[in-house]
């Protein structure tokens, strides 16, 4: 469950989301273990093709609206990320995206992160993310019919517009 304190809802509001699609049913998977590794929900399309889903959400107001994905997604894959943002009214927007590709452009991100630093490439405290700026670039608001892809995790493609937008997003050093 996302931290904050309305992860659940947005788990909630994500397996609702996808129960309303057609020939798509899905479950919270923290019902079943609580604070499953990895995903958060499972969808099921009606050909028995399973997607697993890690829920991510942002409740509190600024501009950037930055996602953190966390630090072991390696260890612990998904197939999809929904990023709920929950500032805005209800219906709340989801970004749905395919892990490989948010992971790779997070990634990215913290890479550019940790060098403007003079730092690693290490996933010490700070966790990748992605702001809503880049997973608008990706198209990915509402794309719900990414479920229904067969590579759904590796859309949309990494480009190298999108790998450039990935770096020109980490914050910059306090001071630069």
């Amino acid at each position: 469950m996302a931290r904050g304190g309305m992860g659940d809802a947005a788990e909630r509001f994500v397996v609702e989301r996808i129960r309303s699609l057609p020939g798509w049913r899905a479950g919270n998977a923290n019902d079943a273990r609580t604070n499953q590794p990895g995903f958060d929900v499972l969808a099921v399309d009606a050909a028995g093709r399973e997607l697993r889903i890690s829920v991510k959400s942002v409740s509190t107001g600024g501009g950037r609206h930055d996602y953190a994905i966390g630090r072991s997604f390696a260890r612990y894959p998904a197939d999809v990320y929904a990023f709920v943002d929950l500032t805005s009214g209800i219906p709340w927007p989801v970004y749905v995206a395919g892990a490989r590709t948010v992971e790779e452009l997070a990634t990215e991100r913290h890479r550019s992160y940790q060098t403007d630093r003079g730092r690693t490439d290490s996933l010490n405290s700070w966790a990748p993310k992605v702001s809503r700026a880049l997973l608008e670039a990706m198209g990915a608001l509402e794309a719900w019919e990414l479920l229904n892809h067969p590579a759904a995790s590796i859309r949309p493609a990494v480009t190298d517009a999108l790998r450039r937008h990935a770096r020109a997003d980490a914050p910059r050093p306090r001071g630069r």
